[in-house]
């Protein structure tokens, strides 16, 4: 599987304002029948524009508008985590941490044990 945790954490080094504070988390859960695991990236910057929040998966969207190189890239890093987790059975979710920056988690599936 690529590494999807990878591409979150790549995402926020790229976007998060110099010297701001990067937090990863990862939780398992077992609801019922099924287990999972959940990786979290969360930045301490200005988290993203709420109008951005509805598009944030979607290819070539970004939360700066600008293309320029230095800006970014091309708005395809969140479209990747979001395509990965699904393909793999789980999903992906943006937003903004309530204490402030942005927050981008993916779930996927656990096999069951051996």
């Amino acid at each position: 599987m690529p590494d999807t945790s990878f591409a979150l954490l790549d995402n926020a080094l790229r976007h998060a304002p110099e010297g701001s504070v990067i937090e990863v988390n990862l939780r398992a859960r077992q609801e019922s029948r099924r287990r999972t695991a959940a990786i979290e990236v969360r930045d301490k910057g200005p988290g993203f524009p709420p109008e951005f929040l509805p598009h944030a998966f979607e290819r070539f969207r970004r939360a700066d508008p600008g293309r320029a190189r230095k800006q970014g890239g091309a708005g395809l890093g969140l479209a990747l985590v979001a395509s990965i987790a699904h393909a793999h059975g789980g999903k992906a979710e943006a937003g903004n941490h309530p204490e402030g920056g942005a927050r981008v988690s993916i779930e996927l599936p656990l096999r069951p044990p051996a």
